[in-house]
């Protein structure tokens, strides 16, 4: 799952707490965000759940870089 639309929804820690039902286990999910969504605040809401392979940070143009984290659903 690619989830790209966490700046503009109004609540997203809901669309969060919801990814374990609809990622498989061992399923990935990717999450690209320009905004505060990093590694460091996605971890207590979805760290739980899901654990982190990699992290990268993309130029989106001069000024705006974009946050990519994939993780991997675990059990746990």
């Amino acid at each position: 799952v690619l989830l790209t639309f966490l700046d503009r929804v109004q609540n997203p820690k809901a669309w969060l707490v919801r990814l374990p039902e609809v990622i498989s286990k061992n399923g990935l999910l990717v999450v690209a965000s320009s905004g505060p969504w990093d590694e460091e605040t996605l971890k207590p809401e979805i760290g739980h759940k899901f654990v982190l392979l990699t992290t990268d940070i993309l130029p989106v143009n001069d000024t705006i870089k974009s946050h990519i984290s994939v993780w991997r659903r675990t059990d746990a």
